[in-house]
């Protein structure tokens, strides 16, 4: 019966609704999308994205992506620290320049407003060089 109730709730809900969570959390890792993504906002906010690292290695808590050699593990953070079952994360690394603190603090609003999923789990703002790295996590369906 409870089954029942959810397929029939899972019906009242919109395609346009059904299509807004697939775009949240999409149901593949693609890489080459996010790094769109991102450098499409670091671009509209003014800044330039000079490099970006990601950890593709599926996880399905994020203190199990571990350090590369040199980094500092971040500790989780976010809403997402330990996702669903059959949710894995995605580490990026973005470093950007051209970077002061209006333009970062656009930047992170654009991400946090973002309809894709996006957790800031760490930023390095040097205003002398104005540049920062953001340590950011994308989620995906396994």
């Amino acid at each position: 019966n409870s089954i029942r109730n959810l397929q029939k709730s899972y019906q009242l809900i919109s395609a346009e609704d059904k299509e807004k969570v697939k775009k949240m959390v999409p149901e593949k890792g693609d890489a080459g999308a996010i790094i769109t993504e991102i450098e499409s906002i670091v671009k509209k906010n003014g800044a330039i994205l000079n490099s970006i690292k990601i950890d593709t290695r599926p996880s399905s808590r994020k203190s199990e992506l571990k350090a590369l050699p040199g980094e500092t593990k971040e500790p989780p953070a976010g809403i997402l620290a330990n996702p669903p079952q059959g949710v894995s994360a995605i580490k990026i690394s973005a470093n950007l320049s051209s970077t002061n603190y209006s333009t970062l603090k656009n930047i992170i609003k654009t991400l946090e407003n973002n309809l894709r999923l996006f957790d800031i789990a760490e930023i390095n703002f040097e205003t002398n060089k104005n540049s920062a790295i953001l340590s950011i996590y994308c989620y995906y369906l396994n």
